[in-house]
């Protein structure tokens, strides 16, 4: 029994092993859907390789940040995709899937592909990319500033030399071909309304500098004077609009053109199938009375076209 209990003193008063000496380590944080932005990265990386078949080639992805960082002014926990636009051949429809793909009153991110765009030259072959930000014009100034600010650090993960650009749209319309086209064109994109806090103050002092000139009773900006200035203004707007308006028409007209060469080619089409059709049918072909629906159509689009001019 001595030895016994000898042997259950000393087990009672061993040095403590190193797991019982060292305290756990504490893990690092990590957001409960970090998987998805590591999906997101993987996805857009295979979007640029190019063994990737074209079964899986996208035109799109919208792109929102993990839940949780709504109060944060980074989002640094990284972002999920919530839908996506397969790549087709018509760019104009492929666009229309894109802004279908926006909820109005939920601000967003639009990765678009638009290196196949041959009526915008891309300043680098390899960038190819363009990141929409989709911002209703309700939302409030700080969701503003968080979407402008983290639009880098989120092209900066799947890599910023992928992107062409960016685009700043408040409307679900203004994500078309024709306005991306547009924007191109005039050398930017739509930017979000910034106000540094240098301009902020400045319009303060100017606020509160004519008030009290204004209680004083001393010189204030005369009526004549506003209204000269606001007529240089609204000149000067108009100067811009006219010289955008210009380039719209130009573009415009050449798409008309290319619309109605298109139904030309159409109704010849039409034609000669239900010149078949009557044949095998054993009716009479009639060019002035279509039979079928689409080719009266093309007939029609041709006529309009051929009257207002406007080719």
């Amino acid at each position: 029994s001595t030895g016994t209990g000898r042997v259950l003193e000393r087990t009672q008063h061993r040095a403590p092993n190193a797991l019982e000496r060292t305290p756990p380590r504490s893990r690092p944080m990590s957001h409960p859907k970090a998987h998805l932005w590591q999906a997101l990265q993987r996805r857009f990386a295979e979007q640029n390789k190019a063994s990737t078949s074209s079964d899986l080639l996208i035109r799109s992805l919208k792109v929102m940040p993990l839940n949780g960082q709504e109060s944060s002014s980074s989002w640094s926990l990284g972002f999920m995709e919530t839908g996506a636009v397969r790549r087709t051949v018509s760019l104009s429809k492929d666009f229309i899937a894109t802004a279908a793909l926006v909820q109005p009153s939920v601000p967003c991110y639009l990765i678009m592909f638009v290196g196949d765009v041959s009526q915008v030259k891309l300043p680098d072959p390899k960038a190819q990319w363009l990141l929409v930000s989709y911002v209703p014009a309700a939302a409030s100034p700080l969701l503003m500033k968080q979407m402008a600010d983290n639009r880098a650090g989120l092209k900066a993960v799947l890599g910023e030399s992928s992107f062409a650009g960016d685009l700043w749209c408040t409307t679900a319309d203004q994500i078309t071909l024709s306005n991306y086209i547009r924007v191109s064109a005039q050398g930017g994109g739509l930017q979000p309304p910034t106000t540094s806090a240098e301009e902020t103050n400045s319009a303060a002092a100017k606020i509160q500098s004519r008030y009290r000139q204004s209680r004083r009773g001393g010189p204030t900006v005369s009526i004549q004077a506003q209204a000269a200035a606001t007529a240089a203004t609204i000149a000067t707007t108009a100067a811009g609009v006219s010289a955008d308006r210009a380039l719209w028409d130009q573009r415009m007209k050449g798409v008309r053109s290319s619309y109605y060469d298109s139904c030309k080619r159409l109704a010849g089409s039409l034609d000669e199938l239900e010149q078949t059709l009557c044949s095998l049918l054993g009716e009479e072909y009639k060019a002035d009375q279509p039979l079928l629906h689409a080719r009266a159509h093309m007939h029609k689009e041709i006529a309009l076209a051929q009257a207002s001019k406007s080719i």
